[in-house]
């Protein structure tokens, strides 16, 4: 934690990243399984959120609203951040919790590197968030094949969106570890092509 909060000690902020279909709702849920049998309570959450910010962001990928510029995308997902950690991530980190999120700040990096530099989506958030901006204790993203990944997503019931196509996910995938590399954030890539019980062991 950073930026002056009063959060609990105890308190944990965990965040899971990767591709689309890289398993990370399966591993959040099952990490939660184990948190919750060591006596500790959990609160979930994801990005985009529900609220009017996600909503849009939501109807954008999947082709309810037009597609506008990279650049203004991403603005809208740190914007969905900021309203964020005021309404959920803040509140809940005041408490003995463990939150987990589906998402966050680093999605905006890897995704948007697909048109810009890293510094340009460090910069959009000190912009936006400024001094409300708090990083997770740890990041875990999980990195398999972009190729597995969508053959993950094939099986499944699941509407493809915007970025799901594997030649973009492959260059997010090489994103992410760029962002690995560069040492933004207190980060654990996890080798996702293990079984999802030994992947959220690992964790």
């Amino acid at each position: 934690m950073e930026m002056g909060k009063t959060i609990a000690k105890k308190a944990l902020f965990i965040a899971f990243e990767g591709i689309d279909g890289c398993g990370k709702s399966t591993a959040l849920s099952l990490v939660a399984s184990k948190i919750v049998a060591a006596h500790r309570e959990v609160v979930f959450t994801h990005e985009p959120t529900d609220g009017p910010i996600g909503q849009k962001i939501y109807n954008i990928l999947f082709g309810r609203e037009l597609m506008i510029a990279p650049r203004e995308l991403q603005k809208l997902f740190i914007q969905d951040r900021k309203e964020h950690i005021v309404k959920e991530i803040l509140p809940a980190l005041q408490k003995d919790v463990v939150l987990l999120s589906d998402r966050y700040w680093l999605s905006t990096i890897a995704y948007g590197m697909l048109t810009e530099p890293i510094d340009v989506f460090t910069k959009l958030h000190e912009e936006i968030l400024g001094t409300a901006f708090i990083k997770p204790d740890i990041t875990f993203i999980l990195d398999l094949p972009a190729e597995t990944a969508m053959e993950r997503l094939g099986k499944s019931s699941h509407e493809l969106d915007f970025f799901e196509k594997a030649e973009t996910q492959k260059k997010i995938r090489e994103n992410y570890l760029a962002i690995t590399r560069a040492g933004l954030d207190n980060v654990r890539v996890v080798d996702a092509t293990a079984a999802a019980e030994e992947t959220a062991e690992s964790i």
